[in-house]
């Protein structure tokens, strides 16, 4: 492949879907702006590409099935539109017809959107994280249930991400408050909520790249908050303020966080990015939280704070994802 490869870039649009009175404000919070979109499509053609912007996965099944459209590789930010395994509708449909793009296969992100399923598959690996319980309805969840980890209490949906359905009420510290909220996020967002051993320690997140087959950590950042429960609530994250993060200089905690990031990386089959997110418990010990294989690749954001670090800018990491996804199919 040569730099005068054609790449689609796939996304979703926040100004295509606007919530309804009965939605939440941050339904569609995972959707990328029309800005986020053209600066990205601005520095894949700096680097010497010729590109299409194609949008969501409606406009990429015309693209391939009506408009015959010739695709050497395709940039996928795609969340994807409705259930489950919405993350993977994109990548679905282009290795149904042998398109290769960047990121992680369809299983990878069918599976790492579902926390619990990651979950199972780290402690499977024999990776660290807490003690949780997935509750499909409020009235099923009962005071003295088995699997119902020790108070304090965190939960969120299932299934969502960029901090979606995260609030100051994500903690609870009874039964009668985990209850009203499992009630309220199974009727606002309309999926299971995952709830878990609330940590207390600090947080972290590491930018895990792969490349030519090798997995390596770019850079981490610790995250700082501000919230009574010091905890990032939807709305620091949507606001994202530089004073919310911090350099890790201590180097045994770098290569500590490092070395569980990457192994978090391999053990369900990410490419080419991902996002780790680690936190501390009350034994000082990490814990895996959560995987993000379609990190946000916008300026601000985290993944251009910890390449800034680094000493690089947003568009090295866009020619670093592009660069192993054509090395991997070549």
């Amino acid at each position: 492949m040569s730099q005068s490869l054609t790449i689609g870039l796939v996304y979703d649009l926040r100004e295509n879907y606007v919530p309804t009175t009965e939605q939440p404000k941050d339904f569609y919070a995972e959707f990328d702006s029309q800005k986020t979109v053209s600066e990205l499509s601005k520095m894949i053609a700096e680097l010497g590409y010729n590109v299409i912007e194609i949008g969501d996965v409606h406009s990429l099944a015309r693209h391939i099935y009506v408009e015959k459209t010739n695709l050497d590789l395709v940039f996928n930010i795609a969340e994807g539109l409705y259930g489950r395994a919405r993350e993977s509708q994109v990548p679905a449909l282009l290795e149904a017809n042998e398109i290769p793009h960047t990121g992680s296969d369809a299983l990878t992100l069918a599976l790492t959107l579902d926390k619990a399923v990651t979950k199972r598959i780290w402690l499977s690996e024999g990776l660290p994280t807490v003690p949780f319980l997935v509750v499909d309805d409020a009235n099923n969840l009962q005071p003295d249930d088995v699997g119902l980890p020790s108070f304090p209490l965190f939960s969120k949906p299932l299934y969502a991400g960029s901090s979606i359905g995260i609030d100051n009420d994500a903690l609870s510290t009874t039964y009668q408050e985990l209850y009203e909220r499992i009630k309220k996020l199974t009727t606002r967002y309309k999926q299971p909520v995952l709830v878990e051993a609330f940590l207390p320690g600090k947080e972290y997140t590491v930018c895990v790249f792969e490349n030519q087959g090798e997995v390596t950590v770019l850079g981490i950042t610790e995250i700082l908050s501000y919230t009574p429960n010091k905890f990032s609530v939807f709305e620091e994250k949507e606001a994202w303020n530089p004073d919310f993060f911090a350099e890790v200089s201590d180097l045994r905690l770098y290569n500590r966080l490092s070395e569980l990031a990457v192994k978090a990386f391999k053990s369900v089959g990410c490419r080419d990015i991902g996002r780790v997110d680690i936190r501390f418990d009350e034994a000082d010990s990490p814990n895996l939280i959560e995987i993000n294989p379609l990190p946000i690749l916008k300026k601000p954001s985290t993944i251009a704070w910890i390449a800034e670090k680094q000493g690089y800018d947003l568009m090295y990491i866009i020619r670093k994802i592009i660069n192993n996804a054509i090395y991997r199919n070549s």
